[in-house]
């Protein structure tokens, strides 16, 4: 649960300076176009092999 927590720290952390510096509707736009954008290059990496086999370690022992 903890790591969540950091992830969502992290997350508006970024989005606050984003805002910041950008404006609130160009922060938006960014954020909307860069978090598919890195899921995107996630799963292409895991499909390629280049992450091996993620699979959480719950869905695993079934």
């Amino acid at each position: 649960m903890m790591f969540s927590a950091l992830v969502m720290a992290t997350f508006y952390t970024l989005y606050g300076f984003a805002v910041d510096r950008m404006g609130l509707q160009k922060a938006r736009l960014a954020f909307a176009v860069l978090l598919p954008g890195i899921g995107l290059a996630f799963k292409v990496m895991q499909s390629i092999s280049v992450l091996g086999d993620v699979e959480p370690r719950h869905l695993s022992k079934r």
